[in-house]
């Protein structure tokens, strides 16, 4: 039997670190003999949940959109990856849309015997609260978190700080380098520098003020 992989997208910002990410771990799925599918909901129609509670009245959604067909694959899977950039330290806004039309499938458990993992991408702070948001959610419809690692690691998760790709300035404009195409020396030099930033930013205004 083969197993279906989907993958989910909810990063505004297409061919970007969330999408990147997604990708090579659908890769890997792949190259396991899975059968993987990418969907990013940047592509989609989507529409907001308006509270109507026709859903759990008569089973179907109200509302007429992509976010029906994505359900179905939802459904279909026997794996899912839940992926966000990390917004206002909480997940994306097509995120958070395409998980408010999920009401239903929280009654009725129907992520029960699926497994779950969560990517959360962001700069600098927020990016544990978007995988708990995700793993919470997934959890809610009844889903398999990878059990063995969320009891090891408390968490599945990948952090990568859009920092790392702001590294060539020839001009004013920043110039913008895919995460796959950073050198190690590259990634070093950015990283060595993050950890200093709360350093920074706290004791510049402290000087400021002396």
């Amino acid at each position: 039997m083969t197993l279906r992989i989907l993958g989910i997208v909810g990063s505004p910002r297409k061919g970007g670190n969330t999408e990147i990410l997604t990708e090579h771990l659908l890769k890997g799925a792949a190259e396991m003999g899975a059968e993987t599918e990418l969907v990013s909901l940047s592509d989609l129609n989507l529409n907001y949940c308006r509270g109507c509670h026709h859903c759990l009245e008569t089973g179907v959604c109200a509302i007429s959109d992509d976010v029906e067909s994505l359900k179905e694959k939802l459904l279909r899977a026997d794996g899912i990856v839940l992926a966000s950039s990390t917004q206002a330290q909480t997940i994306s806004g097509n995120m958070k849309v395409f998980i408010d039309r999920l009401l239903l499938h929280v009654f009725k458990q129907s992520l029960q015997g699926k497994y779950v993992v969560s990517v959360s991408v962001g700069g600098f702070y927020g990016m544990d609260k978007v995988t708990k948001y995700l793993n919470d959610t997934a959890w809610a419809m009844g889903a398999n978190m990878a059990e063995k690692t969320i009891k090891t690691f408390g968490k599945i998760d990948i952090l990568v700080n859009n920092a790392a790709i702001m590294l060539k300035r020839p001009t004013k404009t920043h110039v913008m380098q895919p995460s796959d195409q950073i050198t190690v020396e590259e990634w070093d030099s950015v990283m060595s520098f993050l950890p200093e930033r709360p350093w920074f930013s706290t004791t510049l205004p402290q000087r400021q003020r002396l």
